[in-house]
């Protein structure tokens, strides 16, 4: 996730239904694209994390229309386990950054200064909530910290071709821990909103790579993996596991097959199939 920073890359907003939460009513000043966020999904302490973070956010934030090719089962088997999706494209020389798995979420370090804390809020379904922290020190740059909500909406589709692609939006507020920096960033943000599109998009590149080699060649990428001794070799299996579910082999794709739902029962005598 040249890469932007973090908090940089993720400054991004807003999708999902309307919803209200025994929390209180949400105030009449929240971005517009707030009223997306699933709040009645949210538990009280959660909807109170979210509703801090959306209130003072000084970016509010979407970007939408990315696509690439994907299945489903194996998008979210990686977003499902973050810290190996981070190691899957270290391996595939798409990102340098580091995830691992805490008592209470995933720490993360993307080795050029940004580094923090995130966990996931809602985790099942198309649409995907996470809280991050997070700070970005560079040398002779202040140091930026502060709060992001995160909302990823992933659609699958099969075009006329049999081929599955995924449809991502990216949704994001963020507030910053400092007030000086928030007036700093207001005028910032409103200057380089296309500047934002283009990293998130550059992100999402890096992602359609890596979703591009598991779908065209799966074979190859669990081969390659497995060569990684750093890897955990369980978690390696079960990926090897998704990328081979409800798929043909090459050869088999390769002469036009395809898989049905229902077994095919060929009888000239016209017997019943069994049952």
């Amino acid at each position: 996730m040249r890469r932007a920073p973090v908090l940089a890359t993720f400054l991004v907003a807003g999708l999902v239904l309307p919803g209200g939460n025994e929390g209180g009513g949400l105030p009449p000043s929240l971005p517009p694209v707030a009223y997306q966020i699933p709040w009645d999904r949210l538990d009280l302490p959660t909807y109170l994390l979210v509703k801090d973070v959306v209130a003072g956010a000084v970016v509010a934030r979407q970007v939408d229309g990315i696509w690439y090719r994907s299945r489903k089962e194996v998008f979210d088997f990686l977003i499902e386990h973050p810290d190996f999706a981070a190691n899957v494209a270290r391996v595939l020389k798409e990102g340098k950054y580091r995830v691992w798995q805490t008592t209470a979420g995933y720490a993360a370090d993307d080795g050029r200064g940004a580094h923090g804390f995130f966990k996931p809020l809602i985790t099942d379904g198309d649409r995907r909530v996470f809280y991050l922290e997070g700070r970005y020190d560079r040398p002779f740059l202040p140091t930026l910290s502060g709060r992001l909500v995160l909302v990823l909406e992933t659609v699958h589709r099969t075009n006329s071709g049999g081929i599955s692609y995924a449809e991502t939006r990216v949704a994001g507020f963020l507030r910053l821990d400092s007030a000086i920096l928030e007036r700093l960033a207001r005028v910032a943000i409103s200057l380089s909103e296309s500047l934002l599109d283009r990293r998130v998009r550059r992100f999402f590149r890096h992602v359609e790579r890596v979703s591009r080699r598991a779908y065209d060649d799966p074979e190859g990428l669990a081969e390659e993996l497995a060569r990684h001794p750093d890897l955990p070799a369980e978690r390696v299996a079960q990926f090897r596991q998704v990328l081979f579910a409800n798929r043909l082999p090459g050869w088999a794709e390769a002469l036009g097959l395809r898989l049905i739902r229902a077994p095919l029962f060929l009888d000239p005598a016209g017997a019943s199939a069994p049952r």
